[in-house]
């Protein structure tokens, strides 16, 4: 399936490097699931090429996804432009007491910039599809308490996609990463 998006990339992209690309086909579903989107991260080496940019599986945009309010783009376009999932420092590390597990913490704890998904103000969450507060614990057993389950960069979607903004500073790290390494797509706004 990769090869087949990979493939459409290298056909359709206009303007390489200088472009966001977005892509929209079809993906049928699986055993293993359903993949809504893959956005390339600004440092993978695929980001200024023609197999950069975000792709868009057909059903996240198609009447029944806006009418729910779908949020597939947004969340694709966070990747791009260097976010990290919320759960990053939970579900997509293997084990515990890791040095880039994040742990339940506050939103001005400073040492929570260097863990996870790297955004203090995004409190440790582990991956949550529904919208409201996970239960359970960390690996240090303390409860997750209040998430941000309503982030962009989060899977909350039961009963209905629930995502509706980025932090302050999720904000800031996108706007380094899009000044830094996707400069050639800024009109305006970065440092010169």
């Amino acid at each position: 399936w990769l090869d087949a998006i990979n493939n459409m990339k290298s056909e359709y992209a206009v303007d390489v490097g200088n472009t966001l690309n977005i892509f929209i086909s079809c993906q049928y579903s699986s055993v293993q699931g359903t993949l809504f989107g893959i956005g390339t991260f600004p440092w993978d080496s695929a980001a200024l090429t023609a197999t950069g940019g975000l792709w868009l599986n057909s059903i996240s945009v198609n009447e029944t996804a806006q009418l729910t309010g779908d949020i597939t783009l947004e969340h694709e376009a966070g990747h791009c432009f260097g976010l990290w999932h919320t759960f990053h420092g939970s579900d997509e590390v293997l084990g515990c007491n890791l040095s880039c597990e994040e742990l339940p913490h506050g939103t001005i704890d400073p040492s929570a910039n260097e863990v996870g998904d790297l955004c203090s103000d995004t409190p440790a969450t582990p991956r949550n599809y529904a919208c409201s507060n996970p239960s359970g614990t960390a690996c240090n057993g303390d409860s997750w308490g209040s998430t941000d389950y309503t982030n962009y960069m989060g899977y909350g979607m039961d009963p209905t996609p629930c995502g509706d903004h980025f932090t302050d500073q999720q904000k800031a790290r996108m706007h380094c990463w899009v000044c830094n390494a996707l400069g050639d797509m800024v009109v305006s706004g970065c440092p010169a």
